[in-house]
């Protein structure tokens, strides 16, 4: 597992225990004798869009949607992030005027973006008046509706999301598959939060997953147990027991999670990583301080639950090679709220077997200390967004982990040096 320290995290604000960007943003800039509004709506840092609304010269008022994906770099030794605008599409009646996309550049220590309206000319561009977090409590029906028209599927979901109201009327819908035995969600955490170099990026990730987790369990009104083994337990002998000892229900839910180094044997032919179970360099590397994560699978797959998820967020490399890597690092996040309906969907009305890896054989993972693992983060991110109101379409673990992969592997290419990391996966799920 590699290390970034962080320099700037951009758009962040706490969520439960752990760092959050907001999902919705407000940003006000002027220009050319005209102002405009733009709610900003955040998925992930390649996937998102601004709908801009303002009045053109012939006194209409117009709204444009303007899809965005964020780019990090550095420029004269000082960092930044850009989110880039594409495919404007006008959501009211055109008019005559076309409308060139805006683009975002935050730069440190700065509150408000520059808005860029020509990429090739830098010059072009003024500082937005404003740039504000949307939270429940201070948007109304009305706000939105400058943006939204009342039929887009989006509206209802970002209402949702803020909290305003929703007919009463309308049930929740029954899940589709009906359980008679009520399910409990089984967290197992195997986090090497003791060791010198990366503990202290294990140790968020372990916060972050335990709330993350006992949130779901809480939205479904399921039962919660947690079994983390960390600090000087941190061992092969307690991790076995702890899986061995791990007692289910055949309706339950088993989540299992190792944070911590990993690597592959010199003549391993196997693709999942081995876990080092180690809190120290300078203990033997052998048969009793590692563990592979297959045979962790096998073991929570033998204990019978209908669902069981695990995943190793750790290097697959060769022994011996475990770079630091101290560069600046700039990272956005969102915040998806749950609908509980998807949740359901992927948690009480899906049975079969996950297992899921950080790197694929050669490769390191990255953790960054302040935010946790880019494959954690990157996990929990994708389970909210596909888990939130704003998902039109039906929920699934093969989409999860597929962007969780696609995610984790854009984190590596917005910091500096970063080595691309392709995570794998299996997935038997119905």
């Amino acid at each position: 597992m590699k290390t970034k320290h962080l320099f700037w995290v951009i758009l962040l604000s706490f969520w439960s225990s752990h760092l959050f960007g907001q999902d919705l943003y407000e940003v006000k800039f002027s220009t050319g004798g005209m102002d405009y509004k733009g709610l900003l709506v955040m998925f992930n840092e390649s996937k998102m869009y601004m709908r801009v609304g303002y009045t053109d010269n012939t006194k209409t008022y117009r709204v444009v949607q303007v899809d965005y994906t964020s780019k990090h770099g550095i420029s004269k030794g000082e960092e930044y992030l850009v989110l880039i605008g594409s495919n404007p599409k006008f959501i009211t009646e055109k008019g005559k005027n076309e409308y060139n996309p805006d683009h975002l550049l935050f730069m440190d220590k700065m509150d408000k973006p520059w808005v860029i309206f020509d990429l090739n000319d830098i010059n072009n561009s003024v500082i937005a008046s404003s740039f504000t977090p949307l939270k429940k409590g201070n948007v109304t029906e009305n706000y939105l509706r400058s943006f939204y028209k009342s039929n887009e599927s989006d509206f209802l979901a970002v209402k949702r999301m803020l909290g305003i109201e929703t007919p009463v009327s309308t049930p929740e819908p029954e899940p589709e598959v009906s359980y008679n035995k009520k399910a409990t969600l089984h967290l197992v955490i195997i986090a090497n939060t003791a060791i010198s170099d990366i503990g202290v990026g294990c140790n968020v990730d372990k916060r972050n997953l335990i709330t993350e987790f006992q949130d779901v369990a809480n939205t479904l009104g399921i039962g919660f147990n947690k079994y983390i083994v960390e600090g000087s337990n941190f061992t092969k002998t307690q991790t076995l027991s702890t899986l061995n000892n791990l007692s289910v229900g055949s309706n339950d839910i088993v989540v299992f999670i190792y944070r911590g180094h990993g690597f592959r044997w010199s003549n391993q032919t196997e693709t999942w990583p081995q876990m080092d179970l180690r809190t120290s360099a300078y203990t033997r590397l052998n048969e009793n301080t590692t563990l592979s994560l297959q045979d962790a699978y096998r073991i929570i797959q033998s204990k019978g639950a209908r669902l069981n998820i695990v995943l190793a967020d750790c290097c697959n490399n060769d022994i011996g090679i475990n770079k630091i890597d101290n560069s600046p690092y700039m990272q956005m996040q969102s915040k998806n709220i749950y609908d509980i309906v998807k949740l359901r969907k992927l948690f009480l009305e899906t049975k079969g077997d996950i297992l899921s890896c950080a790197a694929s054989p050669g490769e390191y993972s990255w953790v960054n200390m302040s935010i946790g693992g880019f494959y954690t983060v990157s996990f929990m991110q994708s389970l909210r967004e596909e888990s939130s109101y704003m998902n039109n379409g039906t929920p699934s673990w093969t989409d999860i982990l597929n962007n969780t992969i696609t995610s984790a592997k854009n984190k590596t290419n917005m910091c500096r040096n970063c080595s691309p990391q392709n995570g794998k996966y299996y997935a038997n799920v119905k």
